[in-house]
């Protein structure tokens, strides 16, 4: 009886072990600078120069899509021209145009690409609305967004989830939604849990979504964890990361700047097999950190250093 009890408290040990979350120690490295080789993040290095001519004069401030077929790119400086490119850098067309017409979208910095169905979606914060055009630069169509300013999308085969990068300023706000890719009705919302005097205007983060193996993870600013998205929003914690925050933490320093600076404010998070990257600001300068899923250990190199040529 003994032995069986034993197994039993050992099996649910193990059992309890395979779901608990991962810890990353982000602070206790930020300051360190390592050097991190090119070999750890990627196995080859290709340097494709992108074609420019009078119809596409990309400026220094880009957003890059690396597709299987195409490379598309966000000129922020035009503001937010968009341009799709062979994979040999040679530019093919510019996507849609900006204005207030109804197959236009009035500012954007962001979107997403499906290349299942070959579309490029234009997020209109300011207008409210994904404009989607296809690759050839078509407009076809576009769904609304829902009382959310956004940056952060992930679209999938029948519907779309998107973070509301304004969800502090009431409790009222929603902070995750999820959406009909026909027609952008709203299937799912997450209210947000702030108390509602906890109206912040210096928060320096925004929410991240990102996919990895085909699930959706995401990281609400004002929590220190990675949580994957199943069960449609219902959210479980996967990484714990140890960023300077606690949740007690004295929300008047919100307020003040030079605190601000001080605290780690992730803007990136990378993941595949082998490793997870972070993209982060920490006291005014930016970082890269690489962690190991072998060891879990961590080391970061400042962003104008990047990493070392091996």
């Amino acid at each position: 009886m003994k032995q069986c009890l034993l197994l039993f408290t050992f099996l649910c040990v193990a059992i309890l072990s395979s779901f608990s979350q991962q810890k990353i120690d982000i602070l206790g490295n930020a300051g360190k600078e390592q050097e991190i080789k090119l070999s750890e993040v990627a196995k080859s290095v290709r340097v494709i120069p992108l074609e420019t001519t009078e119809e596409c004069l990309l400026g220094t401030d880009l957003k890059i899509y690396y597709g299987e077929e195409y490379i598309f790119v966000c000129d922020q400086r035009q503001p937010g021209a968009f341009y799709r490119f062979s994979k040999d850098g040679k530019f093919l067309n510019k996507i849609g145009c900006s204005g207030e017409g109804p197959e236009e979208y009035i500012r954007s910095l962001s979107f997403s690409v499906d290349e299942d169905k070959k579309e490029l979606w234009v997020v209109d914060s300011r207008g409210n609305n994904f404009v989607i055009y296809s690759y050839d630069g078509k407009f076809m169509r576009k769904i609304p967004i829902h009382n959310a300013y956004t940056y952060q999308v992930v679209l999938r085969e029948n519907d779309i989830i998107y973070a509301n990068n304004m969800f502090y300023h009431s409790s009222k706000n929603y902070e995750l939604l999820r959406a009909s890719r026909q027609d952008g009705k709203l299937i799912q919302r997450v209210r947000s849990t702030v108390p509602e005097d906890y109206k912040i205007r210096l928060l320096l983060r925004e929410p991240l979504l990102y996919t990895y193996q085909n699930e959706v993870y995401y990281k609400n600013p004002l929590k220190n964890v990675i949580c994957v998205l199943r069960d449609g929003l219902k959210q479980y914690r996967r990484y714990e990361l140890n960023i300077g925050m606690v949740d007690n933490e004295n929300r008047d320093d919100y307020f003040n700047p030079k605190k601000n600076r001080n605290m780690i404010n992730i803007a990136g998070v990378y993941e595949t097999e082998d490793f997870l990257l972070f993209f982060y600001g920490y006291k005014e300068k930016a970082y890269w950190m690489l962690c190991s899923k072998q060891d879990w250990m961590c080391k970061a190199n400042n962003y104008e250093d990047c990493f070392t040529d091996d």
